[in-house]
């Protein structure tokens, strides 16, 4: 899988989960059938350009927020905080 890929799943998953609304309920919102939507959350699934901004427009987020990557910031403090003994 894609790093961009593994970034849009699961942001897409936590902005969901951040707006209360089901994997169900979201699909039906854009014409996706509820399976295309998970694959698409488990990143077994390419998104297009279309599909991602539908997805957003029905989340309310704009694609810069769908497609943000880690903190660069929050990932070294993670490995720092893994490093020490």
């Amino acid at each position: 899988m894609s790093d961009l890929r593994r970034v849009l799943s699961a942001n897409l998953r936590a902005e969901r989960a951040r707006a209360g609304v089901r994997q169900g309920d979201l699909a039906a919102r854009i014409g996706m059938p509820r399976a295309t939507l998970s694959d698409i959350e488990g990143g077994r699934r390419k998104v297009s350009l279309g599909e991602a901004v539908e997805l957003c427009e029905a989340l309310g987020i704009g694609l810069p927020q769908l497609l943000a990557g880690p903190d660069p910031d929050a990932v070294r403090a993670r490995k720092v905080l893994c490093e020490s003994p």
